[in-house]
């Protein structure tokens, strides 16, 4: 009658650490992968858009960094570049902001490809060389 005792004492212990797993390779919670957010690119355009890359450059057309918008998108340069997909054939407004000033510009989206658009910024600013500039704080 011990040995039975001792034989359920010892599967009841040994039962809730078999289920809990001892912390090895692939223990702890699942993920449910259609709850994980998924980066998007916007290098391929919406059927019957185009994509529009936006060069950013100072009066010696030097590559800068800054923040660019075309229409309601915005987003960081890296290297003074800017892609935007999904963009509607036609002339799009862009803007871009370098050290606080704003300048502006029209490019015209052709109706096939990527369109590259070089906006200049106003020559009284004068930022450093994009390799240079610190990331956003975004």
């Amino acid at each position: 009658m011990r040995k039975l005792h001792f034989f359920c004492a010892a599967f009841a212990l040994a039962l809730p650490v078999a289920l809990l797993g001892c912390g090895g390779g692939g223990s702890g919670p699942s993920v449910d992968p259609t709850a994980t957010p998924r980066p998007t690119t916007t290098a391929t355009p919406a059927a019957g858009s185009r994509v529009l890359v936006v060069q950013l450059r100072d009066a010696a057309q030097r590559s800068v960094d800054g923040i660019v918008s075309v229409g309601t998108a915005t987003q960081a340069t890296s290297a003074g570049s800017a892609t935007f997909g999904g963009v509607t054939e036609g002339t799009a407004k862009v803007s871009a902001e370098v050290d606080g000033e704003v300048t502006t510009g029209s490019a015209l989206v052709k109706s096939a490809g990527t369109t590259i658009f070089t906006l200049t910024i106003a020559p009284h600013v004068t930022p450093a060389p994009s390799a240079t500039l610190p990331p956003p704080p975004f």
